[in-house]
């Protein structure tokens, strides 16, 4: 079983839409995620940069509950949401979303959904790197994606 990803303001060719980048509004778009396992009990999710220098964030959200199965679109820096799903420090050094604002050419975007074995009650203001350790041997399944944007 693999777990499936939709998102919603991206075109057929994988490009984000500007609406949420830093060029616009620079609000999340809409996440959704289905298709995985039933020993799932939570989910968090990565959205980075590999194509900048340093691997970029742009947003962490953990303790998602399962009754959770899609992310909403205009969040920005928010720090929980009324089910408890939680939210982590991006490389903007904020909670929350911050969309690409890539200084030349076209980037690729990592979207990751992990389905986790665990209910969680992570504190907020994690890093990339703290969810990853705290994961560790609870994850049942990914969902990935790929985006690119190019600013113009």
């Amino acid at each position: 079983m693999s777990m499936i990803l939709e998102t919603k303001g991206v075109d057929t060719s994988s490009a984000l839409d500007p609406t949420y980048t830093c060029d616009l509004t620079n609000e999340s778009f809409e996440i959704s995620w289905y298709n995985y396992p039933k020993r799932t009990k939570s989910f968090a999710i990565v959205f980075d940069d590999p194509d900048a220098p340093r691997d970029f964030v742009h947003m962490v959200a953990y303790n998602i509950p399962l009754t959770r199965d899609f992310m909403p679109k205009g969040l920005k820096h928010v720090q929980k949401l009324d089910d408890g799903t939680s939210f982590g420090i991006n490389d903007y050094n904020q909670l929350g979303y911050d969309g690409p604002c890539p200084p030349s050419g076209t980037h690729h975007y990592r979207l990751t959904v992990y389905a986790l074995d665990m209910m969680t009650d992570f504190p907020v203001g994690l890093t990339r790197a703290e969810l990853r350790r705290r994961m560790e041997g609870h994850i049942v399944d990914i969902g990935k994606a790929t985006l690119t944007y190019r600013r113009h």
